[in-house]
């Protein structure tokens, strides 16, 4: 039997069902909306800037409970969610129908997105999902990014990420390993800013904006970047 790829976060997912919760955060204490850390906090000021497209065709990568989708749903867009994991899916698709939501949720691999049309995205959304791509990955993953977004489309991305891999001990601290900048449990990657903005426009994705939330760390952050696809 082949093995599940480490992205695959089917065992937390079931968790998840299993405590009636609704979204991936539901697992961890302490996320609340009113808290600035929020998982969509970026997303939602995003979302409502003029860098966003108004309305058009928008995919979710990594949907999960289907959040992000369901943000995506009320400003506009007609939406597809994919996530690896089925439980995932059946928890987005039951939320959906919860809210009265009229989004597309498939199971899918997002290093092979197979069977989407190539340049069929007015935007692409990336909320704390690159960063659970290793590096051996990482190409495949932006370049199917890239082939889906339609020229001049927008790609959003909120992940972790460290200003330089000068301070090894800060990352330590979390749980990574300095030298590969891995996550003890083999799922979690933490890019440096720069091999970031170098990943995208390497695939044609160009930065419009770029922030950083540095919280108590020096150098450990939120990075979140708007790119565009630059036409060929």
């Amino acid at each position: 039997m082949a093995r599940e790829p480490y992205y695959n976060h089917e065992d937390g997912y079931k968790e998840l069902r299993d405590r009636s919760g609704k979204a991936w955060d539901d697992l961890f204490e302490g996320n609340k909306k009113d808290n600035p850390n929020h998982p969509y906090h970026e997303f939602l000021e995003f979302i409502k800037s003029d860098y966003a497209p108004k309305g058009g065709r928008a995919i979710d990568l990594g949907c999960g409970g289907g959040q992000v989708s369901f943000f995506l749903c009320d400003y506009g867009f007609e939406v597809v969610g994919i996530d690896y994991s089925q439980t995932a899916i059946e928890i987005a698709r039951e939320n959906a129908k919860e809210l009265g939501k009229q989004v597309i949720f498939e199971r899918g691999d997002i290093l092979d997105l197979k069977g989407i049309v190539s340049e069929s995205f007015d935007l692409v959304v990336d909320n704390h999902v690159s960063h659970c791509i290793l590096p051996q990955d990482r190409g495949r993953y932006f370049s199917e990014a890239s082939r889906i977004l339609k020229p001049e489309g927008i790609y959003f991305s909120s992940v972790m990420a460290i200003r330089e891999p000068s301070k090894p001990e800060e990352i330590m601290d979390m749980g990574v390993d300095p030298e590969t900048r891995i996550y003890k449990s083999g799922k979690r990657y933490v890019v440096t800013r720069d091999e970031f903005i170098r990943e995208l426009v390497s695939h044609g994705l160009f930065p419009l904006s770029i922030k950083e939330d540095n919280f108590d760390r020096p150098s450990y952050m939120d990075l979140t970047i708007y790119a565009k696809k630059r036409k060929k």
